[in-house]
């Protein structure tokens, strides 16, 4: 264990000697998404420029007291990283709180979880199965050491989570079964979900008048009328490549964050990063002419949801005049 220990020190001390050489610095909320300084951000990252011995981009992130948060590498080296290979995180007294396996930017293999005082709290496996990720899990254990599921993975887990909320969580074979409940106390709200061998069946939410929704999708993000190829259509006939842009050969994505509202309206746009040239300002101009999308949807209920996407532009030889292409990679 103390070996294993070093190592992770001695990794860390090389990504961090390495990024004070070459590195971009982001500044993040407490959502995760970029923010414009570092007057309100609530965590920062830093990505290297070049690559390491591994290939990779080095990725270290802090807390605002300047305190190592999650160490990794990157595919890429952009704001929003796409791990390959072990991610740890701490806690805020430099304990390990996880120590997760990713491949190609999601989770896949092993991922450890741990308690403030060092003993594991949870340990899950993370197969790709269709395209998406299934999560079995392993073993849940107290603080104390003690097993909460048998050996196969089955039982009940209660527990109060990060939130507050009371949670009560049930599993067959490691994966997700029977009937989960939690209880949000700030809402004073009920969430009740079924589920079948790790698929889910229904769900419904009590709200404080007794009030019951019910419905039978856990969530949905917001989308365009249309779906993504619509997005795409409707920015390539209203984005047009700005004149200055153009005589300086300015090409490159520009990355705009908005909020989806309950109602479907787009608002709070603003650009992430930007190339110049104008193309800020035709990005946003772009973005703030969306028709209303279809909102995001949690637990039956249609909620705010945060986007970042990035718009780009790119010269042609042989285009409509003041026409750009656009591509949206990782919309």
């Amino acid at each position: 264990m103390k070996a294993i220990i070093t190592s992770v020190l001695i990794w860390l001390c090389a990504i961090l000697a390495y990024g004070q050489e070459n590195k971009t610095t982001y500044y993040l909320n407490d959502k995760g998404k970029q923010v414009e300084n570092a007057d309100s951000a609530k965590a920062i990252r830093t990505v290297s420029n070049t690559k390491n011995n591994e290939g990779l981009y080095g990725v270290v992130e802090y807390d605002t007291k300047k305190r190592v948060r999650r160490i990794g590498n990157s595919l890429t080296k952009t704001v929003n990283p796409s791990y390959n290979g072990i991610v740890i995180t701490f806690y805020g007294n430099g304990e390990k709180e996880s120590e997760v396996a990713y491949v190609s930017g999601h989770k896949e293999g092993l991922a450890t979880y741990y308690h403030s005082n060092k003993t594991v709290a949870k340990k899950v496996r993370n197969e790709m199965v269709d395209k998406k990720v299934k999560t079995i899990v392993l073993e849940i254990n107290d603080d104390t050491g003690k097993a909460l599921l048998d050996k196969n993975g089955t039982g009940v887990y209660e527990y109060k989570d990060k939130k507050g909320r009371l949670c009560r969580e049930e599993y067959l074979n490691g994966i997700k079964h029977g009937e989960w409940r939690s209880y949000n106390t700030a809402d004073d709200e009920v969430y009740i979900s079924e589920y079948n061998e790790g698929k889910f069946v229904k769900g419904k939410t009590i709200e404080p008048s007794g009030k019951v929704v019910e419905y039978d999708v856990e969530e949905k993000l917001p989308a365009f009328p249309g779906g993504t190829p619509a997005f795409g259509r409707f920015v390539g006939k209203n984005m047009r490549y700005p004149a200055e842009a153009k005589q300086k050969n300015i090409q490159g994505r520009v990355f705009i964050s908005f909020v989806v509202e309950k109602d479907g309206a787009i608002t709070d746009a603003k650009v992430l990063r930007g190339i110049g040239g104008g193309c800020d300002e035709e990005a946003l101009r772009v973005i703030n002419l969306s028709p209303k999308w279809e909102p995001g949807i949690q637990r039956g209920k249609a909620v705010r949801v945060s986007y970042t996407i990035p718009l780009f532009f790119q010269l042609q030889q042989q285009t409509t005049p003041n026409r750009s292409k656009s591509r949206f990679d990782n919309f």
